[in-house]
């Protein structure tokens, strides 16, 4: 490699580290230009792009690359990453398989395949590529707890046991094993078993916040309501992180809720989202005004929440909560236009995931809201097949058929919900 194109590669890699992308897509171009036969400058060139999110860009500099250098592993992960972040999710196994075949065996190459699965609903073949990561690094303590996680949301806690008695053979004292056998006993409503693991953690972790999260986890999700303030206050004062920060609120919140005291349930939602500005919360909130019929706050909320980087359910449910609050404060008319609009866009982010349970739901409401109420049978009938057993689509078909004036198949429906299991919550 000339000199010359070695100094723009390394200009290129100190934009690239102070987080200068287009600089350091500049330099990388630069390089490309002068010497188009330098495959690594195609590569930096890619990853460049891909932090600029130019995502069609960032896949030819990479193909180029893998003209010049055929069948490199790390260029054909490079690619599949980047399919990946496009949700183009044929196309990065596709790329990802092919790094596997020539060689590219790494943890990233697995969990990356792993939540491609997972985002598609295949929960078995995710926690496949989750074990073959463990078995690349068996010291990973998070890499258990990510295949626990799977396997609780598979409905397999006997196999979560059994994945959490590996770890404790390779690291006995691991918190993430504490931290996952108490979900998992709390899921099997196995409420002593878990508080027994989690004073063992207590004893091994005396100054861990999350050792004092696991006990407010316990006591809620036991029905000990009264018990939550008790060792939230333990907690006062500990530096948590967002997520615990996030699980604390809502622990506390719900427990107020529980024990009927709506205003103290208000005041730790608002004094939270004031803070912390959390989409999670700032959800709940939004919620809460909308049962509270708050059409005001609901209003502000929602649109702020709606304008916000966040998943697509929030953003679905914040959109659908300013247009129930504009039509109770300015009138049905006012907002039909809003349900209009949301029926197109909730259609075209189910066509794009199939997976977005929440968002059909909300394209039902959205349809029943204009009165079109064949449409939103259609998605009633799409709820129950997607939930086969659970309540959720007798009582959405029930909520439609009522506003539809067909009250006496609304009575069915109901009749036929009480014969399922629990509505999602």
């Amino acid at each position: 490699m000339r000199e010359e194109i070695r100094e723009k590669i390394n200009e290129g890699s100190v934009y690239m580290s102070a987080s200068n992308y287009e600089a350091a897509a500049e330099a990388f171009a630069r390089a490309t230009q002068e010497e188009p036969s330098c495959e690594e400058a195609y590569e930096h060139l890619g990853n460049a792009l891909a932090s600029l999110k130019r995502y069609d860009e960032s896949i030819k500099a990479f193909k180029t690359a893998l003209m010049l250098k055929p069948g490199d592993g790390s260029i054909y992960f490079s690619i599949g990453s980047v399919y990946f972040l496009k949700d183009e999710y044929r196309e990065a196994v596709k790329y990802l398989n092919r790094a596997e075949e020539a060689g590219q065996k790494s943890v990233g190459l697995y969990l990356l395949r792993s939540g491609i699965y997972e985002r598609n609903g295949d929960r078995i073949q995710a926690i496949r590529e989750i074990s073959r990561a463990i078995d690349l690094e068996p010291l990973r303590a998070d890499l258990y707890k990510r295949k626990t996680l799977l396997q609780v949301e598979n409905n397999n806690t006997d196999g979560a046991l059994e994945t959490l008695e590996e770890l404790r053979e390779v690291l006995p004292d691991a918190l993430a094993g504490y931290e996952m056998a108490v979900l998992v006993h709390c899921v099997r409503k196995e409420y002593e078993k878990a508080d027994e693991i989690a004073e063992k953690g207590l004893r091994l972790f005396p100054k861990d916040p999350a050792m004092y999260l696991l006990k407010v986890q316990i006591v809620s999700q036991s029905g000990q309501y009264e018990q939550v303030e008790k060792w939230a206050a333990k907690l006062s004062g500990m530096e948590l992180d967002p997520q615990a920060r996030t699980q604390l609120t809502v622990y506390r919140a719900e427990a107020f809720g529980r024990q009927e005291n709506m205003t103290r349930m208000q005041e730790v939602l608002e004094e939270h989202y004031q803070k912390w500005k959390d989409p999670e919360v700032m959800y709940l909130l939004m919620m809460f005004y909308s049962g509270q019929k708050e059409y005001g706050r609901l209003k502000g909320l929602a649109g702020q929440l709606k304008e916000m980087d966040v998943k697509d359910s929030f953003r679905a449910a914040a959109q659908f909560a300013y247009a129930e609050a504009v039509e109770h404060m300015d009138g049905k008319e006012a907002a039909e236009e809003l349900y209009r609009k949301m029926t197109k866009d909730f259609r075209k982010l189910t066509i794009a995931n199939p997976t977005l349970y929440e968002v059909y739901i909300y394209r039902l409401l959205s349809h029943c809201a204009v009165g079109e109420y064949e449409k939103a049978l259609e998605l009633a009938d799409y709820i129950s097949n997607a939930k086969p057993g659970l309540s959720d689509g007798h009582l959405y078909r029930a909520y439609v058929l009522e506003k539809a004036g067909r009250g006496q198949e609304a009575k069915e429906e109901r009749r036929k919900a009480q014969t399922a299991a629990p509505a999602r919550q």
